[in-house]
């Protein structure tokens, strides 16, 4: 190009700097719009080669052979193989750079960019700009040739017999317009959309006439003209739209629910047949269509599942709208059953007929996008009936607590441990098996695995084939006239993993559905629901019972004894507690957990459940604070009755009884009896600080019980006696917690003091480590003060910087 043709190019280009605010040149002007002081003029050659070639890619081909003779960056950038890859791509050429170097020869190779290999192998392997060549040459001829307006005889339809090969040239003709390869592009583009319109056309009505005079061989042929052509949507369009099943469905909803169409005779049991025969129907119908479909289209068109789509679309989704509409107004019960058995049907449709494609992803998305605009009120539903019903169990359950609180304690019949002669731990055992039992049909990863056999298993619970809760649910009161009711919790368990199966059918959905977001979040809410209920209906209500009978329990004669009625019917009241939350972590392990992850500390689930075990908690250790009060009045109450002053005070011509006395025993037997009871039933931390504080509290009672009494010698083995007892018991009862039972060790040390001549006694004042640490000197001198020869022996025992209060 001549050089004044080159600068009136360069200066025709320039009017893009004219553009404010920005600026094409090598510096960038700041808001002081500073001179260019390096004297370049800015211009669309100093753009970055990146952002030139983006502006070149807009440019057709021929445009692209102009500006490449404008200068010598220009003319580099038009060998760059992106600018033909991108060309490529818009003719529908996927094509990528061959190698023909071993892996395994030469193991550097993988490590080099492509533009470093397709450089270094430049004489070997083809350039993108080479493919685009020859694509270019094989297909130019026959693209000019639709220059002639006015004449239908083309090279195209020249060149080949086979209509199959002459759609596939005319769509990359088609394609080839949109890199505008040559000046007239527009022109010759309208005559070659007219052609493949009127091909296309005319290919639809010669496969249209074949389907109906039933031509497989022909509809295949055609089928794959088209396919070629346009991809083949309509002939798929033509193939479905003249199906035999849009035409010969006379299935109606109400069927369901009425002998006659004119819904004057209720059916006397809803059995959902018409359903099952329409479902049946459409199975031998689709059948028969996907038997067709193999003999026409190849497998990769994926026409059964366009089909199946419409289908869905067309007789499934106002058939099961319609049907569950009219559920809803019957009950609940039916609802989910008609909602399941749809679900279930509509399965067997989808995967059944046909057991493999090449995108089960799209075929599992028409499935649910089918029950997408059911699942909303679904999942309302399922937690408002799941609410109702755990209502009325409560209502049940509170109306036999309150006839339980207005009978009279006098004629009620003696009350007897539940544990009485059997073993809590094998009690426990066995309702954890049942609560197992219960939760056993295919749950977790294998439920996942066998999701249409899950289906069916809830489809037969809607049925009534499985226990009646309304009818079992009895909640009979045993003897001990329980405050918590395992059965219920049972019932209620139970009940919300029926409800929770049926929302796992749709679990399945999608990740980018609605659907599965739904599914979830009912999945949590009705095992929040289970948790709340738990809480609200029984095991707050029985505890806060317990705890009050607690708190106004009175020691008196007629209450003298081993066992105290509100303490021991508290402390089974904890290990039922403590089984109702080992049954709720075998349902949360089983079922939850195969949708809630455990480890979530943001999921409403799983913060449930502790608030749960937070609530079971609080309500033990309010109840164990008062039991420990009762505990120590009943026992308080027993040494005052039971203790005689002449056991510790008995003449001297009586010989000493080394047995203890029967205060003695029957205080431990108490203790013995309520303490060993609560082991096993809450953990291990609470159950040693409940334990260390009965420790404690016996140790300062048994301190002033003492302290009421005078001994003398043989007083003192008696009281040496009872004391060994004492120690024995915390010994054996108090069990790791040494601390505890040193103070009962000091104790056991404190009854030589009633034996010994008083020349000794002022010895075993001053042995400090006799006592553990747990008795100061003054302590023992009140204790010193017991003996009945105290005011003879006071002056060899008492010092001048202690007094004896």
């Amino acid at each position: 190009m001549p050089s004044q043709k080159r600068q009136s190019f360069r200066n025709s280009v320039n009017i893009f700097t004219s553009f404010k605010p920005f600026s094409f040149g090598t510096e960038r002007t700041s808001g002081n719009s500073k001179k260019n002081t390096t004297g370049e003029k800015p211009g669309i050659e100093n753009l970055p080669s990146r952002i030139l070639l983006e502006i070149l890619d807009y440019l057709p081909i021929f445009d692209l052979f102009s500006i490449s003779r404008t200068s010598i960056r220009l003319s580099s950038l038009f060998y760059e193989e992106e600018i033909y890859l991108r060309k490529l791509r818009l003719m529908g050429v996927e094509w990528s750079p061959p190698s023909n170097k071993d892996p395994l020869t030469e193991p550097d190779a993988a490590n080099e960019s492509l533009p470093a290999r397709c450089n270094a192998d430049k004489n070997f392997l083809p350039s993108a700009r080479e493919e685009f060549i020859k694509q270019y040459n094989e297909l130019i001829p026959f693209y000019i040739d639709f220059r002639k307006t006015g004449s239908r005889d083309f090279l195209a339809f020249n060149s080949t017999r086979d209509l199959a090969e002459i759609g596939t040239l005319i769509a990359r003709l088609k394609r080839f317009s949109e890199i505008q390869p040559v000046k007239d592009t527009s022109k010759i583009k309208l005559t070659l959309e007219a052609v493949y319109y009127g091909f296309e056309s005319s290919m639809l009505n010669q496969f249209e006439a074949a389907y109906d005079e039933e031509d497989v061989d022909e509809m295949k042929k055609l089928a794959q003209v088209l396919i070629n052509l346009t991809g083949g949507y309509s002939c798929f369009h033509i193939f479905i739209h003249k199906s035999e099943l849009f035409y010969e469905n006379h299935f109606k909803p109400r069927q369901n629910f009425y002998e006659d169409l004119d819904q004057t005779q209720a059916m006397a049991s809803i059995t959902f047949q018409p359903l099952e025969e329409l479902a049946s129907y459409l199975f031998q119908a689709m059948t028969r269509e996907y038997s067709l479909i193999q003999q026409v289209f190849p497998e990769e068109s994926c026409v059964f599942d366009k089909l199946l789509e419409r289908v869905f679309q067309e007789i499934m989704r106002p058939y099961i709208a319609e049907l569950i509409d009219m559920a809803f107004e019957i009950d609940a019960k039916t609802y989910f059953r008609a909602l399941m058995s749809s679900f279930y049907h509509c399965t067997v449709l989808s995967e059944d007929i046909v057991k493999s494609t090449p995108n089960p992803a799209q075929r599992k998305a028409y499935l649910f996008t089918l029950f997408e605009p059911f699942i909303e009120d679904y999942v309302t539903r399922e937690a408002k009936e799941l609410e109702s019903q755990y209502d009325t169990w409560i209502k049940l359950w509170s109306k036999k607590l309150d006839e339980l609180r207005i009978v009279d304690e006098s004629e009620a019949p003696k009350k007897k441990s539940m544990f009485e002669g059997v073993n809590v731990a094998i009690f426990k055992k066995n309702w954890l098996k049942k609560t197992t039992k219960s939760l056993s049909t295919e749950s977790g990863n294998t439920r996942a695995k066998k999701g249409r056999s899950h289906q069916l298993e809830v489809l037969n619970l809607d049925k009534g084939e499985s226990s009646n809760y309304e009818e079992n649910a009895t909640f009979q009161l045993n003897d001990l006239q329980l405050l918590l009711s395992i059965e219920m919790a049972l019932h209620m368990i139970n009940f919300n993993k029926e409800a929770l199966h049926r929302c796992a059918c749709f679990a399945g959905a999608p990740d980018d559905s609605p659907v599965k977001k739904l599914t979830y979040n009912c999945i949590e809410r009705i095992f929040i629901l289970l948790l709340k209920k738990l809480c609200v209906g029984n095991i707050e209500p029985g505890y806060s019972i317990a705890t009050e009978r607690l708190g106004a329990y009175k020691a008196d004669f007629d209450s003298a004894t081993e066992s105290v009625a509100p303490i021991l019917e508290f402390f089974e009241l904890v290990h039922i507690g403590d089984l109702i939350l080992q049954m709720v972590d075998v349902y949360y392990k089983q079922e939850v957990c195969q949708f809630v992850d455990p480890n979530d500390f943001l999921s409403e689930a799983v913060n449930e459940k502790r608030q749960f075990e937070r609530v079971l908690d609080d309500c033990v250790a309010a109840g164990l604070d008062k039991s420990i009060e009762a505990l120590m009045q009943q026992t308080e109450f027993i040494l005052r009755s039971k203790q005689v002053p002449t056991e510790f005070l008995p003449s001297e011509k009586v010989n000493p009884d080394l047995k203890p006395t029967q205060a003695c025993v029957e205080a431990v037997g108490c203790l013995a009896t309520h303490t060993k009871l609560v082991v096993g039933g809450i953990d291990k931390q609470t159950l040693d600080v409940f334990l260390a504080e009965i420790g404690y509290r016996f140790f300062g009672l048994l301190g002033k019980h003492i302290k009421r009494f005078t001994i003398n010698e043989a007083g003192g083995f008696q009281l040496i006696s009872d004391l060994n007892q004492y120690h024995d018991w915390a010994s054996s009862s108090l069990r790791g917690q040494p601390e505890a039972i040193s103070y009962f060790t000091a104790l056991k040390e404190l009854g030589h003091i009633y034996i010994v001549s008083p020349d000794h006694l002022r010895e075993l004042l001053h042995d400090a480590r006799r006592y553990q640490g747990v008795l100061r000197i003054e302590d023992v001198y009140e204790f010193v003060a017991l003996r009945a020869d105290y005011k003879k022996i006071a002056k060899k025992v008492e010092i001048e910087d202690c007094i004896v209060m």
